[in-house]
C-alpha cells in the first residue's frame, strides 16, 4: 500500500509541472468518488463479513484510478492535429500536421499534409502552419519532400527522391512561429490527385509555372529548439491555405490524450448511484 500511494503521488507531481493545481485536483476527486461509490454500492448487497475488504479495495482503487487519469490526461508533449475546414474561396480543405519530438537531439519534426480530396484552384494549396512550442524558440534546419509538377491537361510526374523545398520559419512574437512557403511561391502543398490527375484544376494549377512544382502531398521539416524536455508542449494554432497564406477557417482537432476531459458518463452514473444510497440509507 505504501509503495502504491508513493507512486500515485509522483505522478500527480510530475503532471502538476506541466498542468496547473487544478487539473490535479479534479483528476484526484474524480478517481476517490468513483472508487468510494462503487465500493458503497457493493457494501450495501454484500454480507457484513465482507464489508472490510471491500473498503479496502475502494481505497486502493481510488489510489490507482487517480494515477491513470493523471497519466491519460497529461497534454501530449508530440502527436497529430487534424485540421477541416475551407479555404478563402469557399472550397473544402483539410490536412494534418504531425509534431515529433526528440528532446534528446533537441529537435521536432513537423509532418504537414494536404488531405483535401479535391483541388480545383491555389486556394486548396496548403502553404502554412502557425504553431508554438511553450515558449521555446526553434530554428528551420531541413525541409524536404517530393516534388509533383502538373501538366496542362492534369497528369503529373514526381521526382524520384525528397527535394529541399523553400520554405521558411517566421516568428509571429508573443511565442507563435509559422512555416511558410515563402519566399518563393513553389512548393506549396498539393493535395492528393482525384481520379488519378488533376483535371478538375484550373490554370493555377495546371502548367502553371510560378506554382510548379509543388510539394507531392506532404512536406517534412526539421526544428532544432534547445532547451527541449520530455514535457515540453506543441500547439498547432492555424493552417493556412492559397498563395496568399490565408488562415482558413475550421476545426483544429488535438492529439488525443491532450486537454482536460469533461466528467464521463461513468462518474455521473456514480454520483447518481451514490446520492440514492446516501438517501436510503438516512431514512
Amino acid at each position: 500500500m505504501g509503495k502504491e500511494i508513493f507512486s500515485t503521488i509522483f505522478l500527480i507531481r510530475q503532471n502538476d509541472m506541466v498542468r496547473s493545481k487544478w487539473v490535479s485536483l479534479y483528476y484526484f476527486c474524480q478517481g476517490v468518488l468513483m472508487a468510494f461509490f462503487g465500493g458503497t454500492l457493493m457494501i450495501r448487497f454484500l454480507p457484513q463479513s465482507d464489508c472490510g475488504r471491500v473498503r479496502r479495495w475502494a481505497f486502493s482503487s481510488s489510489l490507482s484510478i487517480i494515477a491513470l487519469a493523471a497519466w491519460n490526461g497529461s497534454p501530449a508533449m508530440a502527436g497529430t492535429y487534424v485540421f477541416t475546414g475551407s479555404s478563402s474561396d469557399g472550397h473544402a480543405v483539410s490536412g494534418t500536421a504531425d509534431f515529433s519530438a526528440d528532446a534528446a537531439a533537441d529537435t521536432i519534426t513537423v509532418t504537414l499534409v494536404n488531405t483535401t480530396s479535391l483541388t480545383r484552384d491555389a486556394g486548396e494549396l496548403l502553404t502554412g502552419i502557425d504553431f508554438s512550442l511553450g515558449g521555446l524558440v526553434p530554428s528551420l534546419t531541413s525541409a524536404k519532400g517530393l516534388e509533383r509538377t502538373v501538366d496542362s491537361a492534369g497528369a503529373f510526374t514526381d521526382t524520384l527522391g525528397a527535394q529541399n523545398l523553400s520554405w521558411s520559419l517566421v516568428s509571429l512574437g508573443g511565442g507563435d512561429y509559422q512555416l511558410n512557403f515563402n519566399p518563393d511561391a513553389k512548393d506549396a502543398i498539393l493535395g492528393p490527385p482525384n481520379g488519378g490527375n488533376y483535371s478538375a484544376a484550373n490554370g493555377s494549377i495546371k502548367s502553371n509555372p510560378g506554382h510548379n512544382p509543388f510539394a507531392a502531398q506532404l512536406a517534412t521539416f526539421i526544428l532544432s529548439v534547445p532547451g527541449l524536455e520530455d514535457d515540453s508542449s506543441t500547439t498547432a494554432e492555424a493552417f493556412r491555405y492559397g498563395t496568399e497564406l490565408d488562415l482558413a477557417p475550421g476545426t483544429i482537432d488535438p492529439p488525443p490524450g491532450s486537454g482536460i476531459p469533461e466528467p464521463s458518463t461513468a462518474m455521473l452514473l456514480a454520483l447518481a448511484i451514490g446520492g440514492c444510497l446516501f438517501k436510503r440509507r438516512g431514512r
